[in-house]
């Protein structure tokens, strides 16, 4: 059975993507400049981004540009090409009975035969492809496809970090990334909806909710309820939560386990969040934030009835922060601290928004931006603007931006400082991609790198789209953990996986037990009492017999020729 493992990387800046009229654009956020294809693409009509790669999409071919190395590569002609679909850096494309899939750790194409083809989704690499009754799993650890056991009445497919899972009305069907197979669901009979999260899945019935996890392949069931009464499930970097008419029920990935959270009055629990793998439960007159490391709850300041604008949570790996807005002031939560911290104080009604990113926050008023750094517990004011004149606030990674009219703003969690654009005119959009910026207007794209905290302009004659590529947590060659029984791969969306195989370990003993463990490696244990059975007049009796023969007659033959001389 093959074991992952996976360790987190820190994430490096990330890459946009672009188009124009004729050929396929790629920023490199190491050279801050843009790279185009070195042919012209007939047809081109998409650029998309993935895992800090690129493609342009042509009529019947795909580019795709690689952020490893810098390089764009041709797939070659693509017969009856369809859709194409983006997955932690890799890329698939549809064709007339076939799906052509790009992988990262190869840097080659490679397809699988289906017929008929219906909806195909990626996840962390990975790919599934539905075909009426069938899902097939690629995985792009090994580039191996598994199907899953007929599944009458599919319904529906979906992801959760390079898992998948299919359902019908009465059960579901889980494929694990790790061991590469399926596992199906005990009877689900009224299955209401099947959600994804962290890798795990959860399904929701009338009366009950089911949660699967990834690391046991084994469904957990809630208590049960009185009919109707789970008026929302959500999920949370694998742990996942029920909000009923008074409390709220949390299933912790740690331990498999449903709990019965905190108690509400009635009719005063409104809505319910995740954020990091936490949870938080609005109130009439406050905010309850759950913590997953101690499965505790924390109970925020109370406020008057009513006064909360909104809920709003900010995830960083396992660290997920929350944070609510009543009009004067935004109150904030720190999951390692589980601590609850009031927001400077404004006139009323003055904070309009709050948004999320990165495990910081930043809330906009009339006339500028706060930003929240999670490492210092505080708030940096931007530049003041002029009244009403802001037009959007936008998230990357810890780090935020906003435009007004002509002109954009960054801030750096980095530096807990904010830096102005340059005048610009034609807006199209404006683009985060893993701590970077971009904005695009009719004849150029400006680009922030949160590595130099430079902002610079790059001149695209006729550029028709702009997309984000978040660079990936790790590149190729960088993920070792010196076992030589362990295959080293980067998931660009994940990070690191060591993917462990016994049968790398064979020592071709019948009496050992062979197994690759992810610290030590290689271990053979002997077997108690083994003996190797050989059933009596077999052929492999037989030929030791005529073995040992030969060799008498040699050894014989040898003497006589000693003595003889």
């Amino acid at each position: 059975m093959l074991l992952l493992a996976i360790v987190a990387s820190p994430a490096a800046a990330g890459n946009f993507c672009a188009r124009d009229a004729s050929r396929g654009q790629a920023w490199n956020a190491l050279t801050s400049s843009f790279v185009q294809t070195p042919e012209t693409i007939s047809g081109l009509a998409l650029a998309l981004g993935s895992g800090g790669n690129c493609v342009a999409v042509g009529s019947s071919h795909v580019w795709v540009w690689n952020g490893g190395t810098g390089d764009w590569s041709d797939s070659g002609s693509l017969a009856s090409l369809g859709v194409v679909v983006a997955s932690g850096g890799n890329f698939a494309a549809t064709g007339s009975n076939v799906v052509w899939i790009w992988n990262h750790v190869t840097a080659v194409w490679t397809e699988v035969l289906l017929s008929p083809i219906g909806e195909v989704i990626g996840s962390a690499g990975n790919f599934a492809i539905q075909s009426s009754s069938l899902i097939l799993a690629w995985s792009q650890i090994d580039e191996s496809v598994t199907a899953s056991p007929p599944i009458a009445g599919l319904s529906e497919l979906i992801e959760s970090d390079g898992n998948f899972a299919g359902r019908n009305a009465d059960a579901a069907w889980a494929w694990s990334r790790s061991t590469q197979s399926w596992s199906a669901s005990p009877s689900l009979q009224g299955l209401d909806s099947l959600i994804g999260s962290g890798g795990n899945f959860g399904a929701r019935l009338a009366t009950r909710a089911y949660a699967w996890n990834q690391d046991t392949a084994v469904w957990t069931a809630s208590t049960t309820f009185s009919s109707g009464s789970i008026q929302e499930m959500i999920g949370s970097r694998g742990n996942f939560a029920l909000r009923l008419p008074a409390n709220i029920h949390t299933w912790s990935r740690s331990t498999s386990a449903w709990t019965v959270g905190q108690t509400f009055g009635p009719g005063t629990l409104s809505e319910l969040i995740g954020a990091g793998g936490n949870f938080a439960a609005r109130a009439t007159n406050k905010v309850d934030a759950w913590n997953q490391l101690t499965s505790s709850w924390t109970v925020s300041p109370l406020v008057a009835d009513g006064s909360i604008v909104e809920l709003v949570g900010s995830a960083q790996g396992s660290v997920g922060n929350l944070a609510f807005n009543v009009g004067t002031r935004v109150y904030t939560w720190q999951s390692p601290t589980s601590t609850w911290t009031a927001g400077p104080l404004f006139n009323a009604d003055q904070v309009r928004d709050v948004i999320g990113s990165g495990g910081g926050f930043a809330q906009e008023l009339s006339n500028r931006v706060y930003a929240w750094n999670q490492d210092s517990n505080t708030w940096t004011p931007s530049p003041q603007v002029a009244d009403d004149s802001i037009l959007e606030v936008l998230g990357s990674g810890p780090n935020f931006a906003f435009r007004t009219g002509n002109r954009a703003y960054t801030w750096s969690a980095a530096t807990s400082s904010w830096y102005t654009s340059n005048s610009y005119s034609g807006f199209v959009e404006m683009l985060g991609s893993t701590g970077n910026f971009a904005v695009q207007t009719a004849g150029n794209i400006s680009t922030y790198n949160d590595a130099t905290n430079i902002i610079s302009t790059n001149a695209i004659v006729g550029v028709a789209d702009a997309v984000a590529a978040p660079t990936p947590p790790c590149t190729s060659g960088s993920c070792t953990d010196a076992i030589d029984c362990s295959l080293d791969v980067c998931n660009l969306e994940l990070g690191c996986e060591f993917v462990v195989d016994d049968v790398a370990c064979d020592d071709r003993d019948f009496c050992t037990a062979d197994a690759c463990d992810e610290v030590d490696g290689c271990s053979h244990t002997p077997i108690p009492d083994c003996v190797i059975q050989i059933p009596a007049g077999s052929l492999w009796v037989v030929g030791m017999l005529w073995l040992g023969l030969a060799l008498a007659a040699a050894c014989v033959f040898g003497l006589r020729n000693r003595t003889a001389a």
